[in-house]
C-alpha cells in the first residue's frame, strides 16, 4: 500500500503575514523582470543623454507659456527683478526658479493687463508689514506674440531700505507703480503701529465683525505666516484654513491678532483635548501640548 497523503495544513488565526509577504499587501508582488527594482535578467537600456547645462531662463519658460490665461503665481524680490540681485524667485506648484527666469516671467507678466501685481512691505527681518495690490492701467496690453502670460499673479517682496529709492524713470511702469504703492503701504503701516502702541497692543482698527475674513486681511495673514503655523509644518497658507486663535463663538475677533493659518490635518490637531494653541503677539503662536510643552512659531521671512 502507498504512503497516505498527509493532513491539509491548519489555516493560520493571524490576521498578519510573515514579513515577507506584508510588503505586498498594498500592490501585486512584482514579476520576475522588473527593471523598476533591477531584478531583470536582460541587460538595461542605455541612458539618453543629458545636455551639459541647464537651458537659459526664456527658452525654460517658453514652452510652458499657455494659449490663454495663467494658472501660476510668481513670487520675486525686488532686487532680483530690477537686476541687483541673483537671489532666486518662486513659482507656485513648480518650487524656486532662477532670476533669470523670474525677470523673464515678469516682464511678461507686464505685457498682460489680466495679471494681478501686488507688493509685501517687509520688515528688517524680512517678515511681512504691509500688503497693498498694484493698479494696472489702460496701456497694459497683451504684448505683441499675442500669449497670454504664464503667471496669473506676480507677488513682489521689498525691503524697507529700498522704499527710500527714488522712483526711477528707467524702471517699466509697472515697477514704477509697484514702487509707489509700496511706499504707501509701509506709511499707513507706520501709521497703524502708533495706533497699536497706543492702545497698548493691537487696536482692532482693521477688525471686521463677521466670521469669515475679508479679502484685504486675508491677504495680509496669508503673506505674514507664508506657511502652516504648526512648527514642523510647511504647507503653504493659501491652501490653509484660516483659524481663530480664540474661537470666534468665544469672543475672539476676526483680526490679524487673532488669526492665523493652519492646514487641515493641525487645525484638527489643535481642537482635541489637551491641545492648546495662543498667539501672544501678532504673528508669534504657542503650541501648548497635552504634556504641557510649549513650542513657539515665528513669522517666516521673505527675500527682499
Amino acid at each position: 500500500m502507498g504512503r497516505p497523503p498527509d493532513p491539509p495544513e491548519p489555516e493560520s488565526s493571524d490576521p498578519d503575514p510573515p514579513p515577507d509577504e506584508a510588503l505586498w499587501l498594498i500592490d501585486d508582488p512584482p514579476e520576475e523582470d522588473d527593471p523598476d527594482l533591477g531584478i531583470s535578467s536582460k541587460p538595461l537600456p542605455a541612458l539618453p543623454e543629458v545636455p551639459a547645462s541647464v537651458p537659459p531662463g526664456p527658452a525654460a519658460m517658453e514652452n510652458l507659456r499657455p494659449a490663454e490665461g495663467g494658472q501660476l503665481d510668481l513670487w520675486a524680490p525686488w532686487s532680483t527683478l530690477i537686476g541687483d540681485s541673483g537671489e532666486p524667485g518662486r513659482l507656485s506648484r513648480i518650487g524656486p526658479i532662477t532670476a533669470e527666469q523670474a525677470r523673464y516671467l515678469a516682464d511678461v507678466a507686464a505685457c498682460d493687463a489680466n495679471v494681478q501685481w501686488r507688493v509685501i512691505v517687509t520688515d528688517q527681518l524680512g517678515r511681512a508689514v504691509a500688503v497693498s495690490r498694484v493698479p494696472r492701467v489702460v496701456s497694459d496690453r497683451v504684448g505683441a506674440d499675442g500669449q497670454a502670460s504664464l503667471v496669473k499673479r506676480v507677488t513682489v517682496t521689498i525691503s524697507p531700505e529700498r522704499l527710500s529709492s527714488a522712483v526711477s524713470k528707467a524702471l517699466p511702469p509697472i515697477m514704477r507703480r509697484t514702487l509707489r504703492a509700496a511706499v504707501k503701504a509701509a506709511e499707513k503701516a507706520r501709521l497703524q503701529a502708533v495706533v497699536d502702541t497706543e492702545a497698548g497692543g493691537c487696536a482692532h482698527t482693521q477688525a471686521s465683525p463677521r466670521y469669515q475674513p475679508p479679502p484685504r486681511l486675508r491677504e495680509f495673514v496669508t503673506a505674514r505666516d507664508v506657511t502652516c503655523r504648526f512648527p514642523t509644518c510647511r504647507q503653504p497658507v493659501w491652501r490653509c484654513d484660516l483659524d481663530h486663535s480664540v474661537p470666534f463663538d468665544k469672543g475672539g475677533k476676526t483680526c490679524s491678532c487673532n488669526l492665523g493659518g493652519l492646514c487641515r490635518f493641525h487645525h484638527q490637531i489643535k481642537q482635541l483635548f489637551g491641545w492648546e494653541l495662543v498667539q501672544p503677539t501678532p504673528g508669534t503662536f504657542a503650541w501648548v501640548t497635552p504634556s504641557g510643552r510649549t513650542y513657539y512659531i515665528e513669522p517666516d521671512s521673505h527675500a527682499a
